[in-house]
């Protein structure tokens, strides 16, 4: 198997802030990783550090073997990463249908394989992006990132503050992206079991460091690990 994305000895943060600091991991081709901590230990701004919104102080990253430290955001979108941000930023003025179309490229999923993981979206494809709910605004940003075509799709918090039927809809369409094969995952969730189940491996960040990394399966029977860097069940965890 291929490498989708690696980083050695990442030392990254914003400005002069160091959030990560040496953080190794690679992951191969069509798998799915969840990266779990508790607040404020940098699984945002791994993220974000993929996409080029932070400083990098040290270390290499690389996705489908091309370096990213000094590619441009939108270099790296061209080159099949695709970010559903968890603050989601669709254009609230736009209807669901245009902000597919404004993302959309050649590569990408149809529109109608987009409606098709999301039904709901669909009917109200019409519907300004600012009067969707956060569940139907959460399909959307997901959709979007879909039509460009990733590669690599980076999810950050995709289940926040949504209601049980609403994360149960979303994680069978992770599910089923997982296992269309083609597109590899990282996940960040603060639902450390769903992200478990959706992932074959995961790593556990600690004050910007990993303080965990294997099979996701094997976390998951784990309940003492789990209850030491994650908190009573693996549940209180964020940001």
């Amino acid at each position: 198997m291929n490498t989708a994305v690696a980083a050695s000895r990442l030392v990254a943060g914003y400005g002069e802030t160091v959030v990560l600091d040496d953080v190794s991991f690679e992951l191969e081709t069509g798998r799915a990783l969840a990266v779990l901590g508790r607040n404020g230990v940098g699984k945002s701004t791994l993220l974000n550090t993929l996409m080029g919104f932070t400083t990098v102080h040290a270390g290499q990253i690389s996705a489908f073997g091309q370096p990213l430290n000094a590619m441009p955001t939108h270099h790296r979108s061209r080159a099949g990463i695709g970010y559903v941000p968890q603050e989601r930023e669709i254009f609230p003025s736009l209807s669901a249908m245009e902000n597919l179309r404004v993302a959309a490229r050649a590569r990408g999923w149809p529109l109608a394989d987009v409606f098709s993981l999301f039904p709901l979206l669909g009917q109200r494809r019409e519907s300004s992006g600012g009067s969707l709910s956060g569940g139907e605004q959460q399909m959307l940003a997901i959709g979007r990132a879909l039509v460009g075509g990733p590669r690599l799709l980076l999810l950050d918090e995709p289940m926040e503050g949504l209601a049980p039927i609403v994360v149960e809809t979303l994680y069978q369409a992770l599910a089923k992206i997982r296992d269309a094969g083609g597109i590899t995952m990282i996940l960040v969730e603060q639902h450390a079991e769903l992200a478990l189940s959706l992932s074959q491996e995961a790593i556990v960040l600690e004050r910007g460091r990993i303080a965990y990394r294997g099979p996701s399966a094997e976390l998951a029977r784990d309940e003492s690990t789990k209850t030491r860097l994650l908190g009573v069940g693996g549940v209180e965890e964020a940001k």
